[in-house]
């Protein structure tokens, strides 16, 4: 079967043209295209996997130097199409008065296993001052793979002083957003 166009039900409209060098041209407006399961995407193609919203973690425990999570998470449960994964991460961050009391934020990959994508160094106060308050933004490129659910977390640790913070507020929205690259 030899065809340049293929016609609607009704033979009015060409829906499919296709031309002598094999290219095809869908001439319909906003068309639905189901693409197969062995369909090839050209390499380091992007797809969004998912985000996760958190509003609010409150008052976190500044007593350990160690990380902490943050409650800010997001898992991914089938990465075996992609050869890297893309996380990016934005939270809010107030850190009670006093001298020099800062924090320190991380992106951590906790599962299948653990590694660092990223670390935000030393936000806070040096001087005595009112409260402060920042935007914390981390991202990171996760190219060393395994099997299994993969899940990232945001953790913050205590990096000198000793004061309260706060991950977000009643106000702010902390999210977490994850891309799988072909």
């Amino acid at each position: 079967l030899q065809v340049s166009n293929i016609k609607d039900l009704t033979g009015s409209n060409t829906g499919l043209s296709i031309a002598s060098d094999g290219q095809v041209t869908i001439a319909q407006n906003n068309p639905t295209i189901t693409l197969g399961s062995n369909t090839t995407f050209p390499s380091n193609s992007v797809f969004f996997l998912g985000k996760n919203d958190v509003v609010s973690t409150g008052a976190q425990d500044t007593s350990s130097s160690g990380f902490q999570d943050t409650g800010l998470e997001i898992s991914i449960s089938d990465v075996s199409a992609y050869s890297k994964i893309i996380i990016q991460a934005v939270t809010g961050t107030r850190i009670d008065s006093g001298s020099y009391n800062l924090a320190r934020y991380r992106l951590e990959r906790t599962a299948p296993s653990t590694t660092t994508l990223n670390i935000y160094d030393q936000t806070g106060l040096v001087a005595s001052t009112p409260p402060y308050q920042a935007v914390i933004t981390l991202q990171g490129i996760d190219d060393s793979l395994g099997s299994g659910t993969h899940t990232y977390k945001v953790q913050y640790s205590r990096h000198f002083g000793s004061y309260v913070t706060y991950v977000g507020s009643s106000t702010s929205i902390a999210t977490i957003l994850a891309f799988g690259v072909v």
